[in-house]
């Protein structure tokens, strides 16, 4: 689940939607994309499997890595109609935790329009999430319009944290 947010009114760029899943795959003949298992709640077990009696709520001491295979899919759109000189759009993915600190950058990606095109899907796999405290962690979507602006934050992707001890 993604909450979208407008860049600004006048943006040449914005993103439509972001979503964690498992896995995506584009079809090649209709461009359609589709989404398996979206992820919105991660569930992780301290104890070994079976030897937990009784789920309680535990935090770890130190961040920890969570691994797996993650899918960010974030759909973007520009306006043709708003032109920007040395137009050069990038993306920023972070991973903020439940005080909504910044936890770790994810990754800085450039953005390459097509030709004639003015929306684009961009596919990420993620291959690790840290983790310290239960709570709602988020992937946060930022872009840019070229490497001399800042980014601005076009999209959140919630992700709720349970852990068990």
């Amino acid at each position: 689940m993604s909450i979208k947010k407008k860049i600004q009114n006048d943006s040449a760029l914005e993103v439509k939607w972001a979503l964690l899943c498992k896995n995506a795959s584009v079809d090649q003949q209709s461009n359609n994309v589709s989404l398996f298992n979206i992820i919105e709640e991660l569930t992780i077990n301290k104890s070994p499997l079976g030897t937990s009696i009784a789920k309680r709520s535990a935090s770890f001491l130190e961040k920890t890595q969570i691994n797996g295979e993650f899918t960010l899919v974030v759909h973007m759109e520009r306006n043709p109609e708003i032109k920007i000189k040395d137009f050069e759009p990038s993306m920023e993915i972070k991973f903020t935790d439940p005080q909504d600190a910044n936890f770790a950058t994810i990754a800085e990606i450039p953005l390459k329009f097509k030709e004639g095109e003015n929306r684009l899907r961009n596919i990420i796999t993620i291959n690790a999430l840290f983790v310290k405290d239960p709570g709602v962690y988020n992937i946060v979507v930022s872009t840019r319009h070229s490497k001399n602006d800042t980014f601005t934050e076009g999209a959140r992707v919630p992700v709720e944290v349970k852990i068990y001890e």
